[in-house]
């Protein structure tokens, strides 16, 4: 009675997803409460995009770039921001993180 790979292979992107929910929450709440985000939190959303990592993904973290030319250029954002932003981005990949982003 063993374990279908077919099966944890469809499993993986639904825990990536509740894992990953679940961190941007606490970033959130975090980020309202202290104005500060963990770093913590910042490692666990980039090990959640170990769970289903393709090698096209690592673009996602230069999506970050542009929050610190924003942060180095205008100010109101720290480094906690900049990091969260490279850390779902490598989850996420460049396309959907750039639309991440935009809409969020």
């Amino acid at each position: 009675m063993g374990t279908d790979p077919d099966a944890l292979a469809q499993l993986a992107p639904l825990v990536q997803g509740g894992l990953f929910a679940a961190l941007l929450l606490a970033a959130a709440v975090f980020d309202i409460r202290k104005k500060i985000i963990p770093d913590s939190i910042c490692l666990g959303i980039t090990l959640t995009g170990l769970l289903t990592f393709e090698p096209v993904k690592l673009g996602g973290i230069f999506t970050a770039v542009f929050f610190l030319i924003a942060a180095l250029l205008f100010g109101g954002m720290e480094g906690g921001d900049i990091k969260l932003m490279a850390a779902a981005g490598l989850v996420l990949g460049f396309s959907k993180s750039i639309t991440a982003a935009v809409i969020g």
